[in-house]
Parts: C-alpha cells; structure tokens; sequence
C-alpha cells in the first residue's frame, strides 16, 4: 500500500484582508486516497456509500463536498491507515520549519483578527497558534465541527518576546485566567506584564486546561512555586505563539485547513485523556519532593 505524500501543492493565501475563505483539499486528498489504496473511482465510491455521479460533479468542481461526503471519505482513509494529516504537518514542516502553526477552530474559521479570543485565555484576547498539528487538534476533538488550520507565519519585521516554563510564565497565565486579582497592582506583576506591552507575538509555553488546574492550586495557596513549576515542567506540551497586532496577523500566510474525522477524534480524545493523569501523576510526585521548596504565592508577592 503508498502511504507516502509524494505531492500536495497548494495556493497559499497571504492574509491581506482578514475575510477568509478556506475550503478543504478535498479532491487532491480524494485522488492521493484512491491512488494509495488502489482503487477505482466506482469502488471507492461503493465503499463511502456514496453516488458515484454526485462525487465526480464534487471531483470536476461543480459542487462542494457535502458533510456526509467529508465524514465519510476521511473516516475511511483513516481507517485504512492512512494518516494524511500528520504525513502534510511532516511535508510542510519539511518546507517552511518552525514557521509553519496550527490553529485548532471548533467552528470553522472565516475571519482572523488579533483580539479574537476570550479575554481570559493564557495571555488574553489574541489569535493563538501552535508549533505541531497534533497540539492543535487535540485541543477541539471534541469538537463537532472543528477543523485545524494551517499556517505560515514570518515573523522577522514583528516585535516578540518569548517566555519559559518559569514564575513569570506561570504567573502571567494565572493573572489573565483571573487568579491574580488581589495581586494586580504588585509591581512584581507589573514588570510582568511591561514584557509584553507594545509586542507583536508572545512566544510561550502552552498550558492546557489540566495543567492550569496546577497553576489554580498554587494560585490559591495550596502549593508552592516549585512544587508547581515541576510538574508543569514535566508537561511539556510544545510552545504557542500568540498574535497580539494587525501586524502580526499580516504575517501569515493560509496553507491548509485540516478535517477531523471520528476516528482521529476518538484516538486523540484518548490521547487526552491519558495525558491528564499523567499530569495528575507528575504533581503527586512534585508535591512529595519539592514540598519544602520553593514560595506560596503570599510569600511570592511579599
């Protein structure tokens, strides 16, 4: 069986307008599908249960794919081991490198802006990416219409700056989650906060919803910094990059938009949850062995 992507050109779009319109690959990922797996049109047709006739007017462009045709035809290749999702992420990173960013939507993208999101995200409203396809979708299958976005961003005329998995990192998240109300004029948080005033993009690790449970537990007092930082630490989930101007979004370049059939979902939903008990484990650990170190967060803004 040819599982190898050995062709995917596509029309990239520069954002030049902030109105969208980004359609899947569905006839380029129909023909690789029915080439890698050696079919006919008329067999591949039978086993989507699909009319034949209304998939080729789909195929020379007369009409677009229906979502029972999408659900289909991607469940399938799925199925049939086929992993076009990550073998494109691998092509495009082949590509463009570290430019290339995910974005996972639940609803569908038709417009990008730089103040987007809810305000009480990791580092407020912006246009979060990540680095990997895999982070991206994790984050939505649950989804029921959501789909990844790919993109190229070029970021060499933008004004960033970048965090680590350390106190400012954690207590940023924690302050724009709205744990640090009590705290907000601290010019410890302050100093925080002017790193990422007047940027274009803020480079930092992701944190997850299980992992800001940690981030929660020392914001409440119930841990210190360090049993904190080392289990988050441990979680390494990659980096996100977040667009805070119009500048920024400018920079991007539409490559591909992703679908997400139920099987992939299922797979990563395990995936998942597999990684919340880990982190719960990874706490554990960290609270035994770094009980009587690190600052409560009184102490840190002492």
């Amino acid at each position: 069986m040819i599982t190898k992507l050995t062709c995917w050109v596509v029309d990239k779009q520069v954002l030049h307008s902030y109105t969208l319109n980004m359609d899947y690959l569905f006839v380029k990922d129909f023909e690789f599908a029915r080439e890698a797996l050696e079919l006919s049109l008329e067999q591949l047709c039978a086993r989507l249960g699909m009319n034949r006739s209304y998939v080729s007017s789909v195929l020379n462009g007369a009409e677009k794919p229906g979502p029972r045709l999408l659900e289909a035809f991607y469940s399938y290749a799925y199925n049939k081991g086929l992993r076009m999702n990550r073998g494109k992420e691998e092509l495009y990173h082949e590509q463009f490198g570290s430019r290339v960013l995910y974005h996972g939507s639940y609803d569908g993208l038709t417009m990008i802006t730089h103040n987007g999101s809810r305000a009480d995200c990791d580092f407020g409203a912006g246009f979060y990416l990540g680095e990997s396809y895999h982070q991206a979708s994790s984050f939505i299958a649950d989804a029921k219409q959501g789909s990844v976005y790919a993109f190229r961003f070029d970021a060499d005329s933008l004004k960033g700056v970048s965090f680590h998995t350390d106190l400012d990192w954690m207590l940023l998240i924690c302050y724009f989650r709205g744990k640090l109300k009590a705290y907000q004029e601290h010019p410890k948080l302050q100093r925080i906060l002017q790193r990422i005033e007047g940027v274009d993009y803020i480079r930092a690790p992701i944190a997850d919803n299980k992992m800001f449970q940690v981030m929660r537990l020392f914001g409440d007092g119930d841990i210190t910094s360090e049993e904190a930082l080392h289990a988050l630490s441990a979680s390494n989930l990659g980096e996100q990059i977040i667009l805070k101007t119009d500048k920024a979004v400018q920079a991007l370049t539409f490559l591909e938009r992703f679908y997400l059939s139920e099987p992939e979902k299922q797979y990563l939903l395990s995936f998942t949850a597999e990684r919340a008990s880990e982190v719960e484990t990874k706490l554990k650990i960290a609270k035994r062995e770094f009980r009587t170190q690190g600052k409560y967060i009184d102490e840190v803004f002492s």
